[in-house]
């Protein structure tokens, strides 16, 4: 017996579909953070990272991260700096922190730069940064004149 093959045409019809729009944020998104640790989370939202990256990014351990995006706890004074750096400002609610109104660390800060970086004796500055000292050298004076006033 001979078998009859037929053939089928198929016709693929191609449709180009775009979506338009961002990309869904998760659920708890801080789309209005106000705290530090919602800013932290925010960002690192934002920048498609998991809290381990930027434990790494910050040199902490995630379970920090964990705490700071929860409001657990709130980051030690070391730790400002580099999350200041992270995020590429200063925070609202960061403002009233005590040691930024020090304008010695705040200097810091804003430049991202260590004790070290400021060309003073890192003791003196740790001192002026922890308002201890009141008094200082005249090269020092001289060295910090632009960033407090004397």
């Amino acid at each position: 017996m001979i078998e009859k093959t037929t053939r089928t045409r198929l016709r693929a019809i191609v449709v180009k579909i775009v979506l338009r729009g961002g990309k869904l944020k998760p659920v708890g998104y801080p789309s209005n953070p106000k705290t530090l640790g919602e800013h932290i989370k925010k960002m690192r939202i934002d920048k498609g990272l998991f809290q381990r990256e930027v434990a790494d990014i910050l040199n902490v351990e995630v379970v920090n991260i964990e705490h700071w995006e929860n409001a657990r706890n709130y980051p030690m004074k070391k730790y400002l700096p580099r999350i200041i750096d992270f995020l590429g400002y200063i925070p609202e609610c960061c403002e009233d922190i005590s040691e930024l109104q020090n304008p010695i660390f705040r200097y810091r800060i804003e430049r991202g730069i260590s004790q070290k970086e400021l060309g003073v004796d890192t003791g003196t500055v740790i001192a002026l940064e922890n308002d201890t000292r009141k008094y200082m050298h005249g090269s020092t004076k001289e060295k910090l004149k632009g960033i407090i006033s004397l």
